[in-house]
């Protein structure tokens, strides 16, 4: 980078930084400022990533709300740091490209290196059969049990049972298809 080695520090004056995010995009503008740098313009790249004194790339929190602004924003190209490609690649029509240090970016940017584009896999995109869901209307009584999980279900929050519980309702909160349960409870109402 420099002749010299160059510290910057990214927090406050009054506290301390707040998420990571921002050290991959940050350690690429500063490259960019270089006269013989060699990167293309970032502009249809949108970057995230914390970075290790080594300069590998840490994993950071919300890639996927991340990805979804950069879709947004007609950003074609995320590059995440490996351990979120998975993530962020659940959105479509948006290539990610996981790496694993800030000189792996630097040499994609470049055009030495080339990087597939990471593929969401569990099949996440492919909405799950609602014929196999088991209905809250199998369950007698048990109003405070299932008023907790519809709650829950709307919140997107998890659930922690103790004790018995009638099997209907534990094998619906074993397949995790909250949301399906309150859309499904909806169209119920309405018909």
């Amino acid at each position: 980078m420099a002749e010299r080695p160059e510290n910057y520090n990214q927090s406050r004056a009054g506290g301390r930084k707040k998420g990571p995010s921002f050290d991959l995009p940050i350690a690429l503008g500063l490259l960019k400022l270089e006269g013989n740098n060699r990167l293309p313009d970032l502009e249809p790249f949108c970057l995230t990533g914390e970075l290790a004194l080594s300069g590998q790339l840490r994993s950071v929190k919300g890639v996927l709300s991340i990805a979804l602004e950069a879709k947004r924003r007609n950003r074609r190209n995320l590059i995440v740091p490996i351990q979120n490609a998975e993530e962020a690649a659940v959105v479509e029509g948006l290539d990610v490209y996981g790496m694993h240090s800030l000189s792996d970016v630097v040499r994609f940017l470049r055009g030495e290196t080339t990087f597939d584009p990471v593929r969401p896999c569990n099949n996440w995109s492919q909405p799950a059969s609602l014929e196999s869901e088991t209905d809250f209307a199998e369950v007698k009584g048990q109003q405070h049990v299932k008023r907790a999980i519809e709650v829950a279900a709307a919140g997107s929050h998890n659930i922690l049972t103790c004790g018995p519980i009638p099997l209907p309702i534990f094998e619906w909160t074993k397949t995790r298809n909250y949301a399906r349960y309150l859309t499904k409870a909806a169209k119920k109402e309405k018909a």
